[in-house]
């Protein structure tokens, strides 16, 4: 009887031992390596849309007097991408200064149209100190012939891209119809072109 208890207490004590050492293998730690930070640097795109004319009459800043029915003056200006992304598209706006009948008649009143030449306008100075403005290709009709009421709300202009300090010109032609009656005579107005331009959409680079 004696000789067996023995036994049954030496088989525990060996369980034991290997219930003690599995524990202990469980709180061992792993060895890491960790690379070097990479640093990306990123900026954003500028857009900036300069406006510049041909000559001290060739710009839109320059009026007109003393226009009769039928008359029609020329202006150029040369829209120019001075920031760091292509413009996608480009629209104008005109506003008057007052509502005289030259902005307010659909019909008869002011009329503008505007045209782009594929390459550089030709310009011819005229007796009265404006400018004719010429195209050695067939020039783009941008827009027809617009009453001043109608470009009052934000006109897209449908002209090409304009890429990372390129340029395009365009023509305006401001014209007095030859409808224009007595009750035009006299008036005055002063008109203010505002364009904008936005970017191109953006690409995966």
């Amino acid at each position: 009887m004696r000789k067996r208890a023995r036994l049954i207490i030496s088989s525990i004590g060996i369980v034991a031992v290997v219930s003690s050492l599995a524990l202990a293998g469980a709180g061992y730690s792993a060895f890491q390596s960790q690379a070097q930070p990479i640093r990306s640097p990123l900026s954003t795109a500028t857009i900036q849309l300069s406006l510049t004319g041909t000559g001290s009459t060739g710009s839109l800043a320059i009026g007109a007097n003393n226009l009769v029915p039928g008359d029609s003056i020329q202006r150029e200006v040369m829209l120019e991408n001075t920031g760091s992304a292509s413009i996608g598209t480009v629209s104008m706006q005109i506003t008057n200064s007052t509502n005289t009948a030259l902005s307010s008649n659909a019909s008869d009143g002011l009329q503008i149209g505007v045209r782009t030449c594929p390459l550089a306008w030709t310009a011819t100075s005229l007796s009265d100190g404006g400018y004719s403005y010429s195209c050695a290709m067939t020039p783009t009709t941008v827009i027809a012939s617009e009453p001043i009421g109608t470009l009052e709300a934000v006109t897209p202009l449908p002209i090409p891209a304009i890429p990372v300090a390129g340029a395009q010109a365009i023509v305006i032609a401001v014209t007095l119809p030859t409808s224009a009656g007595n009750s035009f005579q006299g008036l005055n107005d002063t008109l203010t072109y505002t364009f904008t331009a936005t970017q191109a959409q953006g690409t995966v680079s």
